[in-house]
């Protein structure tokens, strides 16, 4: 969105939307009374009262809607959902799929721009970027699953985040997406649980918004994030150990 068209839907939209919306009632109000006062003999000695009452009316209307904040402005809140790390470009860097959520609960839609994000290891912080554009696939696969759960996950490029942000999440709306994050020159081995992910944007006002998330030491089973299109891969089940054949026959009685 430029510059003209966000100043086109704040004046619009925003300004004159609360303006009219500040002076019709207490104009419809005046009209109303100066018309009764038209058709009511008994109004006539009160006409000059009422009009002056009504112009009344409307200053201290006008003058409670200048005084009264009347923002119109996103407001965004983002959510980790999920993140899973591994090796990169030969174990010379650290690749990182975050899952990610955002709601704008504000009054206004709003675009997600100038993202930035960085991990906090064992008190260091490392700066990350964001692949651009993101691989078609990218597959997680995971050493030593829990019995009976995924073996691997596959993120799809087009849930990535940053193209999905880039179109106007609406008032009350969300966006979910996937974030294709690299450490540059970082060994993975430092990835033990307990890294703090810390991502930040700016709205379309470019007002600055930032979400954290805390990764656990403890492996547990890979479930698909909601909202986006992911696929998990699943062990084989074999077939169920074999059983000798029953007999549901019913024997029939011979001659007697």
């Amino acid at each position: 969105m430029d510059w003209a068209t966000w100043l086109y839907h704040l004046i619009f939209d925003g300004i004159a939307y609360d303006v009219l919306k500040a002076l019709v009632p207490p104009s419809i109000i005046t009209i109303m009374l100066g018309l009764a006062g038209r058709q009511l003999k008994w109004f006539d000695n009160f006409r000059d009262e009422i009009v002056v009452l009504g112009c009344a009316f409307v200053v201290v209307f006008v003058a409670l809607f200048v005084v009264t904040p009347h923002t119109t402005a996103p407001q965004l809140a983002g959510k980790i959902e999920n993140v899973l790390s591994g090796p990169f470009d030969n174990n010379r860097s650290v690749i990182a799929v975050a899952s990610v959520t955002l709601i704008n609960s504000g009054s206004m839609q709003s675009i997600a721009k100038n993202w930035a994000v960085s991990v906090t290891v064992n008190g260091v912080v490392y700066q990350g970027g964001f692949i651009i554009p993101p691989p078609p696939l990218f597959t997680f696969k995971v050493p030593d699953p829990p019995p009976g759960s995924a073996t691997a996950i596959t993120y799809h490029g087009e849930e990535n985040l940053l193209d999905k942000a880039s179109l106007p999440i609406p008032p009350g709306g969300q966006a979910a997406g996937v974030l294709f994050i690299i450490f540059p020159n970082l060994d993975v081995s430092i990835f033990r649980g307990g890294e703090q992910y810390n991502i930040r944007y700016e709205d379309v006002l470019s007002k600055s918004y930032e979400m954290r998330a805390t990764t656990s030491a403890q492996r547990g089973a890979i479930t698909l994030p909601s909202g986006i299109h992911a696929d998990l891969m699943c062990p084989a089940v074999g077939p169920p150990p074999s059983s000798p054949p029953r007999n549901y026959s019913t024997p029939i009685p011979g001659p007697t």
